[in-house]
């Protein structure tokens, strides 16, 4: 197999990986052990309209939609946004994609409810233009749900393997105190959570195969959520 040796920006690296991204193993490990955390927050929530901001293949576009909420997703990758093609049938095309940067969204403020954003930061280098935009599209009462690979994880690229190659991904390391900085830097953003989860907090333990390194490494962070209120 051809292996790709150079790191490219996550636009062109999830163009890419798109059309195998649903078989990359991490996507499993996602479904498992975030999946039902991000579903325990949108049930708290009272339906509204809301933001997957990096939603790529649309993961939790159903989830939104059979909790009564309207949601809005914007991803960097056009491609990964043409994989929704399927969910969106299933939502009566109750959903609106767009292209664009999490960092500069293309939408107005105070229109959402809520913003969930996953896995994304980790492709953002620097974070405080992505807070003061996620707080000036939440309307007051918002909530923002973020989900992201934990710093203490040993790895320094995002690597996705499809048909073709290993696709490597520019990846940016933001350590907790950071990203607590970033989010305290904009003060109409309060974190009333930040949960750090290792190896036996995990709902599925993968113990084999490509997860090997996570189970030789069990004390070790492996992700984190965080919970935002904007009052």
């Amino acid at each position: 197999m051809a292996r790709s040796l150079n790191t490219v920006p996550a636009r062109i690296g999830y163009d890419l990986a798109a059309a195998d991204f649903g078989d990359w193993h991490w996507v499993s490990f996602w479904k498992a052990n975030e999946a039902p955390i991000v579903r325990a927050w949108l049930d708290s929530l009272n339906p509204g309209l809301g933001l997957d901001a990096g939603g790529g293949t649309g993961a939790y576009l159903r989830d939104a939609y059979d909790r009564g909420h309207l949601s809005a997703s914007i991803d960097v990758s056009l491609e990964m946004l043409r994989t929704e093609a399927p969910l969106l049938l299933s939502t009566g095309g109750r959903v609106l994609r767009v292209q664009g940067d999490v960092g500069t969204l293309p939408f107005a403020s105070r229109c959402f409810d809520w913003v969930l954003c996953t896995r994304v930061l980790g492709h953002i280098p620097k974070l405080d233009s992505v807070f003061r935009e996620f707080d000036r599209v939440l309307k007051p009462n918002g909530e923002l749900f973020i989900s992201d690979i934990h710093p203490a994880h040993p790895y320094s690229q995002t690597v996705i393997r499809t048909r073709q190659s290993d696709i490597c991904i520019r990846t940016y390391k933001h350590s907790v105190p950071s990203l607590r900085h970033a989010i305290s830097r904009v003060p109409s953003l309060r974190l009333e959570q930040l949960r750090e989860y290792a190896f036996g907090d995990l709902t599925w333990k993968p113990v084999s195969g490509p997860f090997g390194k996570l189970q030789r490494r069990g004390g070790s962070m492996v992700f984190y959520t965080c919970r935002i209120h904007k009052p």
